[in-house]
């Protein structure tokens, strides 16, 4: 009988044991949006709902062994090396491999740096130039120098902006002239911003043309248009033409088969 009861009173101590070293015991929620930490002897459990620079992070991790004796702020700082952000900026500089962005007004990264850097080596190839708009994805945080730097793991052309001005200088006026011109032609819309949109003559030619006003949603990047303007300016030297849109139509225009024309895209 006393055997008995040595051995109830093992089974209860071990399911105590267990317990303690098993369950979880809830922590108050942080203030950082909602986090929340379930501790145990063993492990703890972390609920993420922390909010940073690009939205909420949400996820719940599991932590053991090492990560037993992190601080929370040890563990966000592993977890946000591992959060991909997403943003548009134009290229202002390039230098080999390096290109220097300015990102897109209103973006957390802009509120970071005016301007930020990094290499293309391992990117994908784009057809890409001084002034070409891109969205760029990369990881973890934005490095603190000047200009700032980014580990960026992909990129492509940006072309539809529609939700956001634009907000660059596209015309020198020192050097811009005005010419006498009310229509563009036939162009092709390159990039649409809230604001402006921009187009290429269909026939390859060395500028590229900033008109200046809303454009329909029924127009879309790659459509063919005809454009009745005014105030039309020519900076010759940067090849950067601009105007004032008075009405957009759709454009006819057909390559004609037995012509061939060359463009020339420069890949870096």
């Amino acid at each position: 009988m006393k055997t008995k009861r040595v051995w109830i009173f093992i089974i209860i101590f071990a399911v105590l044991a267990a317990a303690v070293l098993a369950v979880p015991i809830p922590k108050a929620a942080l203030d950082d949006g909602g986090t929340r930490e379930y501790a145990a002897m063993t492990y703890r459990i972390v609920k993420w709902k922390k909010f940073y620079a690009g939205g909420t992070y949400e996820k719940t991790k599991v932590y053991f062994g090492k990560d037993l004796k992190k601080t929370l702020d040890e563990l966000w700082a592993e977890e946000a090396a591992g959060i991909e952000h997403v943003f548009d900026a134009e290229i202002t500089e390039i230098n080999g491999s390096v290109v220097t962005v300015r990102p897109a007004a209103g973006t957390a990264e802009a509120a970071s740096s005016d301007k930020i850097q990094f290499g293309t080596g391992n990117l994908e190839r784009i057809g890409f130039n001084v002034g070409t708009v891109v969205q760029v994805t990369y990881r973890g945080g934005i490095r603190e120098t000047y200009p700032a730097q980014i580990n960026a793991i992909s990129w492509k052309n940006a072309d539809d902006l529609r939700n956001r001005d634009f907000d660059g200088e596209w015309l020198n006026k020192s050097t811009a002239e005005k010419i006498e011109k009310d229509s563009t032609g036939h162009v092709i819309i390159t990039r649409i911003y809230a604001d402006c949109f921009f187009a290429s003559p269909v026939i390859p030619a060395p500028y590229e043309l900033k008109l200046n006003g809303r454009l329909s949603n029924e127009y879309c990047v790659g459509d063919h248009v005809i454009c009745k303007v005014e105030n039309y300016c020519a900076d010759s030297e940067a090849e950067h033409h601009e105007a004032d849109v008075l009405s957009v139509e759709p454009s006819d225009w057909a390559p004609d088969p037995y012509v061939a024309f060359v463009s020339k895209t420069f890949v870096y």
